[in-house]
C-alpha cells in the first residue's frame, strides 16, 4: 500500500452518560482484595502461620499411651480348636518423648516466623503497588468524563457558531475566510471530545483488567 492513500475508519467512539461508577475506596477494596496474586500470597501465610504453631509445639515434651492384647493357646493334641484353651495377655504402658535438638527447633521456626513476615511485606507491597495503578486509572476516567462534558458544550457552541457563520456569509456580513475559521473551529472541538472519549475508554478498560486480575 502507497503511505500516500487515504485510509478509511469505520467505527465510532461511544460514551454512556448514565454509567454510575463506583466510589474510589470501594474499586481499590475490590481490585486489591480480588487480585490472584494477593490471594496465593495471603494462603501462603496462613500455611506458614500453622507451620510456626507446628514448630512451637516441637519444643514441648509428647506424652502417649501404647496396648497391646494377646489371645494365644498352645493345644497341640489333636483337640478340636473349640475346645483349645486360650490365654489373654494384656501390655499397656505410658511413654514420653522429648526432642532435645533447641537449635534445629529454634531454626525451623525462626525460617517459618521469616517466611510469614516475607508474605506480609509482599502482599503489603503488592496492595501498594495496586491501589496506585487503580487510584490513577480512576482519576484518569474522571478527567476524561469532565473533559467529555466539556467538549460536548464546546461542539455545540462551535456548531452554532458555524451555521450563524453560514448565514450571515449568506447575508453578505462575513467572508468565505470566516466561514472556514468556523469550520475547523468545529473540527477541532470535535476532535478534542473524540479524544476524551477515547481516554476515557482507555481508563475504564484499565480499570477492568484490574478487576479481572
Amino acid at each position: 500500500m502507497d503511505v500516500s492513500e487515504n485510509l478509511e475508519v469505520i467505527g465510532e467512539l461511544g460514551f454512556d452518560s448514565s454509567e454510575v461508577i463506583e466510589n474510589t475506596s470501594s474499586i481499590v477494596r475490590r481490585i486489591t482484595d480480588g487480585n490472584v496474586l494477593v490471594r496465593q500470597l495471603t494462603l501462603n501465610k496462613k500455611i506458614n502461620e500453622e507451620l510456626v504453631k507446628i514448630d512451637n509445639a516441637n519444643y514441648l515434651p509428647k506424652l502417649f499411651l501404647f496396648g497391646n492384647w494377646t489371645n494365644s493357646s498352645n493345644e497341640n493334641d489333636g483337640t478340636a480348636i473349640n475346645g483349645y484353651r486360650f490365654f489373654n495377655t494384656l501390655n499397656a504402658g505410658i511413654g514420653l518423648t522429648w526432642n532435645l535438638n533447641l537449635f534445629r527447633n529454634s531454626f525451623k521456626k525462626e525460617q517459618s516466623v521469616l517466611e510469614v513476615k516475607k508474605s506480609d511485606e509482599d502482599i503489603r507491597d503488592i496492595k501498594q503497588t495496586l491501589k496506585l495503578t487503580s487510584e490513577s486509572a480512576i482519576i484518569a476516567l474522571d478527567d476524561a468524563r469532565q473533559r467529555i462534558i466539556s467538549q460536548r458544550s464546546t461542539v455545540d457552541l462551535a456548531q452554532r457558531g458555524l451555521d450563524l457563520a453560514n448565514k450571515s456569509y449568506l447575508a453578505g456580513v462575513l467572508t468565505q475566510i470566516d466561514v472556514l475559521d468556523a469550520e475547523l473551529s468545529l473540527y477541532q472541538s470535535r476532535l478534542g471530545y473524540l479524544q476524551a472519549i477515547y481516554d476515557y475508554q482507555v481508563a475504564k478498560s484499565e480499570l477492568e483488567k484490574l478487576l479481572e486480575k
